[in-house]
């Protein structure tokens, strides 16, 4: 069983063909392939060859099965477009048993036009809104043309994996299943508290993800500017992440705010865990998400979130812990809650961590190889 899967991220090549993978799309990830018997993966997506030593920098790991391959060097979008590589990428999906394909994605959105000529059955998995490249380059001409392409690509799919509810009931297809591409190992459960946070000596607030507009950074330090200057000097936020759009350490300095937040750069998943561990409260005030990956994450470690009303936390989160896009205001009130209401927080801790058991892989895993068997006629 050959399946040829398509996606958007970069991944790298060295000197000797082998191939490196980051977090964005673990080696873990293709296990939900092989579960259902697959032999192979060829992969469509961004790769680039570069030494070993400047690809382990960036943070990429080396993939150790031999099952996964790059049968198209793709160095950049417009690469795809030579003669080459559309031989190539045909070649591919022919000679697959079945073709998956991640969407909305740029590379996913040309498979899915190519395919309506070579007429392979194939599988959308529904990661995202259409408008996920609204803020980037072109945004708005890669938006109109997934507006106007979504519902028909999904229809002529011959089934569909939904990351959420929300994409499934906005993208319908009869024959369709809601399994998250985002999923945790093991679920800690917290212990209740009587005492406020007040008691500790240092309150431990997390964030991680990307340092960006997107995330809602700048609502985050105005949220913790204000937290301090009504008194909670015991604040600590930590930030972890990379792919800063701003000089926010800067703006942190300019506010005043050395003492209360601590930048930590991109981390490894020891130095996260250990993040999520420490953490009192985690607060994603973003301004546009998907499936939040670390919100799963910290509800995992039995952690009360702070998020925005944006449907991919709303399917995950207690309503009571959402606030309005933007303001900071909102998330301060929620925060101060959270640390001075013990019933709250508890309520909250336990909520989440019962939720995040829904994202334990062997879940996942077992709705997607269902999934795929039915569509291919198995038993």
């Amino acid at each position: 069983m050959n399946v040829c899967y398509v996606h958007d991220f970069c991944l790298y090549r060295d000197e000797k063909g082998r191939i490196y993978t980051a977090v964005g799309l673990p080696e873990k990830y293709f296990d939900r392939f092989f579960n259902f018997g697959c032999t192979n993966v060829s992969l469509i997506t961004r790769n680039r060859k570069e030494n070993k030593t400047s690809i382990r920098l960036l943070g990429f790991t080396k993939i150790n099965t031999s099952k996964i391959n790059l049968p198209v060097p793709i160095n950049s979008y417009m690469t795809l477009f030579s003669p080459t590589s559309i031989f190539k990428i045909i070649r591919t999906i022919k000679r697959s048993d079945l073709l998956v394909i991640n969407f909305p994605s740029l590379i996913g959105l040309l498979l899915c036009f190519l395919n309506i000529f070579i007429k392979k059955k194939y599988i959308l998995e529904v990661a995202a809104d259409g408008d996920q490249f609204s803020s980037k380059k072109g945004g708005l001409l890669i938006t109109l043309l997934f507006k106007m392409s979504f519902n028909f690509f999904v229809r002529k799919s011959s089934g569909a994996i939904y990351v959420s509810n929300f994409l499934r009931n906005k993208y319908p297809h009869s024959e369709g299943v809601i399994s998250s591409n985002v999923y945790i190992d093991k679920v800690h459960y917290p212990v209740a508290h009587n005492q406020s946070l007040q008691v500790k000596k240092s309150i431990n607030i997390l964030f991680a993800g990307g340092v960006n507009k997107r995330k809602g950074i700048s609502t985050l330090l105005e949220s913790i500017k204000q937290l301090v200057n009504n008194g909670n000097n015991k604040i600590m936020l930590n930030i972890a992440g990379g792919h800063f759009d701003s000089d926010y350490e800067a703006t942190v300095k300019n506010m005043e705010l050395n003492d209360n937040i601590k930048f930590h750069g991109l981390l490894d998943k020891v130095e996260l865990i250990e993040l999520y561990r420490n953490a009192d409260i985690y607060v994603q005030p973003s301004i546009a998400e998907g499936i939040p990956r670390a919100a799963i994450e910290a509800m995992s470690f039995g952690l009360p979130v702070i998020a925005t009303s944006l449907p991919g936390f709303e399917e995950i989160l207690p309503r009571e812990c959402l606030v309005k896009t933007g303001s900071f205001n909102e998330i301060v009130i929620m925060i101060e809650k959270v640390i001075n209401d013990a019933p709250f927080r508890n309520k909250l801790s336990f909520t989440n961590s019962k939720r995040a058991e829904d994202f334990l892989l062997p879940i996942l895993d077992k709705k997607r190889s269902d999934f795929y068997n039915k569509i291919l006629g198995r038993k």
